[in-house]
């Protein structure tokens, strides 16, 4: 492979069952999420989703209701550590892509928030990908 692929491409070959430089990496919020995001830290939506490299963007999304990321006991530990087992799991051979299970509702911690996107970032490279700068 030999060099970081953009969204588009990165996706394509995930879904092709290849594996691309970095898993995908899907993220949905509510609009009240994205609110209370801005006024914590001044960033915009698309901002927050370039900063952590988000490679599936949506309009905000169906409002329903899936598992939240505090079910886990709501620490950053262990949601980091739910992602670090899914990845090892289901991520070899392509075919996987990152996402929360749902949009992320306005009363999830921000630090849950926060580990599994670190965690995305952390777990998410193939073995034989190129390394971040």
């Amino acid at each position: 492979m030999g060099r970081d692929m953009d969204s588009r491409e990165r996706v394509f070959r995930a879904l092709n069952f290849e594996e691309p430089d970095r898993v995908p990496v899907d993220f949905w919020a509510s609009g009240g999420f994205y609110r209370q995001l801005e006024d914590a830290t001044g960033l915009t939506r698309e901002a927050f989703l370039d900063l952590h490299d988000v490679d599936f963007r949506y309009i905000e999304g169906p409002q329903y209701i899936g598992p939240p990321l505090n079910a886990a006991g709501g620490r950053p530990g262990q949601v980091s550590e739910e992602v670090r087992r899914r990845v090892e799991v289901l991520a070899p051979g392509g075919g996987y892509i990152l996402c929360t299970a749902h949009n992320v509702q306005a009363d999830c911690p921000m630090e849950n928030v926060l580990a599994l996107l670190n965690a995305y970032r952390r777990f998410g490279r193939y073995a034989d990908a190129p390394a971040r700068e």
